[in-house]
């Protein structure tokens, strides 16, 4: 879960003085459970959008034409989505023939079809 970030701290210390002041810890409680289902929705949504459409594996072709080296974590990185739905978008754009790979997974690299 991400920090407590500027714009939600002053909603945070507001939910933890008035769990003090009514001696009531399911304020501050609450305010965390919505805080945490907000982070969730970003984060899934975030990743729905990079999974469901040609972007994610359009922005990995372009990375990997500038350099076939990189490794699906640090796709992931630059991308913003995990390795796993790298891994994902790698073997769609593979099976697609976009993208071959070159020697083996370590020391190998990634091809663009089209760009040799």
């Amino acid at each position: 879960m991400r920090e407590i970030l500027k714009e939600d701290k002053e909603e945070y210390i507001k939910a933890i003085v008035e769990t003090r002041e009514k001696e009531d810890i399911s304020i501050f409680r609450d305010w965390m459970t919505g805080l945490m289902i907000r982070n969730l929705r970003h984060d899934i949504d975030a990743y729905l959008e990079s999974v469901s459409d040609e972007k994610g594996g359009e922005k990995i072709l372009e990375l990997l034409s500038g350099d076939g080296s990189l490794s699906a974590a640090a796709l992931a990185a630059r991308i913003g989505i995990t390795p796993k739905a790298v891994e994902k978008h790698l073997a769609r754009l593979k099976a697609e023939g976009r993208l071959r790979r070159v020697g083996p997974d370590k020391g190998g690299h990634w091809m663009v079809n089209g760009n040799r």
